[in-house]
């Protein structure tokens, strides 16, 4: 499950779906999600393309795009 949402402080609550996405995903492994955040000005075929893109990368449950670059939220020891 892919959730696509735009940055700003209006969708900084929803953020919060990523940590459901992954507690869905500890009782179920068979439930894959990702919480994307998206640029402004991004297209509708960018989006799409975006999301084409992150499916095959199941590991990484919260991505945020900035500048065009797609950056992975990870934890650091």
């Amino acid at each position: 499950m892919q959730i696509c949402l735009g940055q700003g402080p209006k969708n900084a609550v929803l953020g919060g779906l990523s940590s459901l996405l992954k507690i869905a995903s500890l009782e179920d492994p068979k439930i894959v999600g990702q919480m994307i955040q998206i640029e402004a000005d991004d297209s509708a075929k960018e989006i799409a393309i975006k999301l084409e893109q992150n499916k095959t990368e199941t590991q990484d449950a919260c991505i945020r795009y900035e500048k065009k670059k797609r950056l992975v939220m990870r934890l650091k020891e």
